[in-house]
């Protein structure tokens, strides 16, 4: 799936990503799978990711930038 970063807060390291389907993605900098892209995120990138559905809602896993 694909998504757009609505905020990302760099010290804290976690950001929400809205994805194609509506939803809102927690994402965490771990989940990135090329750790050099962990610099460029910013809001407003377009990120693909796989999502997981958790206790406290859905998440993005897998996730590298567009």
């Amino acid at each position: 799936m694909n998504g757009i970063v609505k905020t990302y807060l760099p010290n804290k390291k976690y950001g929400f990503i809205k994805g194609d389907d509506g939803r809102d993605y927690y994402f965490h900098v771990n989940e990135f799978t090329d750790k050099t892209q962990i610099s460029m995120i910013c809001e407003e990138s377009i990120i693909s990711f796989d999502e997981r559905a958790t206790p406290k809602g859905y998440k993005a896993v897998k996730c590298r930038l567009i």
